[in-house]
């Protein structure tokens, strides 16, 4: 009688430890991709209405989940969007019958029913489970017929849509070049991958044309280039205007050391024979970095033929 007593007490106690509460108290988030079609968290229970902008109302609700949150969504029309689940366990959906072998691939159907009235008769749902994972992101269902589909969870919240950032256009700063110069190609750079597009200053066909991303030189004077990026979900239109300057130094009658922006070269007739640039001694035609008195150096390669510029930054 003893042992029969201990068998006993061992099953009693491995149901209660391996007892599951039903239904599971999750709390989902959804997000719709997207924000224009109407959607809202609503209580579960009788009298509430089961669609947005409808009078239906709901009728009946399976006790285990009467005062549960369902997302309320428009009578027709499929809602794109994603369950979050907060945990490990199992989420839900009302559907109705005929959605099970389409829509709910291996969604589980529960005996738990909801039920609405509309067009003098009552509509059966049913509720569906399907066990997900922590850090799981779930399509919700798309159906011809979303009238009878809803997400039910214990507690649901809509995330909210992010409103796109400022960005900016990198890569893309004043240009000065010598008339004679070759074709040169744009390579701006958007924040968030966005293509750039470019026009040019109306009126301009006598320093440069463009196409495409491609700048060709025509003549001296200057011109306004913009790049631009349109707006997409995460980032607002991003648009910076830059100057084209075509020079000329056919008038000097020697080379010498001009500076274009912050770039050192040896222009004017001989101009080629300056192979080397020193910026304070240290080999290189970037100026950005030099401040207060600079000395600039040209050498040729044999460093027979020096030119020396002081400037004040």
């Amino acid at each position: 009688m003893k042992q029969i007593v201990l068998i006993i007490t061992l099953l009693i106690g491995f149901g209660i430890s391996n007892a599951q509460t039903f239904p599971d108290q999750m709390a989902i988030e959804i997000i719709p991709e997207d924000y224009s079609q109407p959607s809202e968290v609503r209580i579960l229970k009788v009298d509430a209405l089961k669609f947005m902008h409808s009078t239906i109302p709901i009728t009946a609700v399976a006790p285990e989940f009467d005062g549960y949150n369902f997302l309320a969504m428009k009578t027709s029309a499929s809602y794109a969007g994603k369950i979050v689940p907060s945990a490990t366990g199992e989420i839900y959906l009302v559907a109705s019958g005929t959605l099970a072998t389409t829509a709910l691939v291996d969604w589980i159907k529960t005996d738990y029913e909801v039920k609405y009235f509309a067009t003098n008769r009552t509509t059966t749902l049913y509720i569906y489970k399907l066990h997900v994972n922590y850090g799981d992101t779930i399509n919700i269902p798309v159906n011809s017929n979303f009238a009878g589909l809803a997400p039910v969870a214990k507690s649901i919240t809509i995330k909210e849509k992010e409103e796109p950032k400022e960005g900016d256009i990198d890569n893309f700063d004043d240009i000065t070049l010598e008339i004679g110069s070759g074709p040169i190609t744009l390579e701006a750079k958007a924040t968030g991958n966005r293509t750039v597009n470019y026009t040019i200053e109306e009126g301009k066909e006598s320093v440069a044309t463009l196409e495409g991303n491609v700048l060709t030189i025509v003549g001296v004077g200057e011109a306004q280039i913009t790049a631009r990026a349109e707006a997409n979900d995460e980032y607002v239109m991003s648009e910076k205007t830059i100057t084209l300057t075509i020079v000329s130094y056919d008038w000097l009658l020697a080379p010498t050391i001009a500076i274009h922006v912050d770039t050192v070269k040896v222009v004017g007739i001989g101009a080629d024979v300056f192979k080397y640039i020193y910026i304070n001694n240290e080999e290189g035609n970037d100026l950005s970095q030099a401040k207060g008195e600079v000395t600039i150096k040209a050498t040729s390669e044999d460093e027979k033929e020096v030119i020396i510029l002081k400037i004040n930054r």
